[in-house]
C-alpha cells in the first residue's frame, strides 16, 4: 500500500501499488472533477474562463484543408477505395456486415414474411455480389440450408469452425 494526496480535497488516502495512476480519495472527489470538466460551476477557483471549452473525444477529428485533402481522407473513402478493403478474401462476419450496411431486407423470398429476416447465400460460394444472396426468414433459411448443403460456411471460413 502507498499513501497519496487527493487532487481535489487534499486528504491523504491509501492505494495499492498496482494502481499507480489513482488521483482521488473517493468517488465523490472523482465526480467533482467530472462535473468541472462538463462546465458545472463548483466554486470560483474552478469556474471556466470565457470561451474555454473541453474536448471530450469525438469519433474522429474535424478534418480541415483543401477539397483534395478531404477527398483523399480515409474517413471519406468507401468500399474498394478504402485502404482496409480486402475484396473477396473477406471473412464471414465482414461479408455479412457489408450486406447489412449496403442492402435492406424487405421480406422473405419464399413465404413473404417480414419477421426475423436473414441473408442466405444461394451458391454457397459467398461472393460479394447481391445476386448471390437472398433474404429469408429464419425458418425458410434453415430449410434452405438443410436441403442445399448446410455447413458450407464452416468449410469456407475457418474462423467459424470453433464458433459457439
Amino acid at each position: 500500500m502507498i499513501i497519496k494526496k487527493c487532487l481535489v480535497c487534499g486528504n491523504d488516502f491509501k492505494t495499492y501499488l498496482c494502481r499507480p495512476k489513482s488521483k482521488y480519495c473517493s468517488r465523490v472527489c472523482s465526480d467533482k472533477v467530472t462535473l468541472i470538466k462538463k462546465g458545472t460551476r463548483i466554486g470560483l477557483a474552478t469556474e471556466f474562463k470565457k470561451g474555454h471549452k473541453f474536448w471530450f473525444g469525438k469519433k474522429r477529428p474535424n478534418i480541415k484543408g483543401n477539397p483534395e485533402t478531404l477527398k483523399k481522407s480515409i474517413y471519406r473513402q468507401k468500399n474498394e477505395k478504402h485502404p482496409g478493403w480486402v475484396g473477396d478474401s473477406v471473412g464471414y462476419s465482414g461479408l455479412h456486415s457489408w450486406l447489412r450496411r449496403n442492402f435492406t431486407k424487405n421480406e422473405c423470398s419464399f413465404c413473404h414474411s417480414n419477421k426475423d429476416l436473414q441473408w442466405a447465400n444461394k451458391s454457397h460460394e459467398y461472393k460479394r455480389d447481391i445476386s448471390d444472396w437472398m433474404c429469408l426468414c429464419r425458418k425458410c433459411h434453415s430449410i434452405f440450408d438443410r436441403e442445399n448443403g448446410w455447413g458450407d460456411a464452416c468449410k469456407k471460413f475457418t474462423e467459424r469452425r470453433n464458433y459457439k
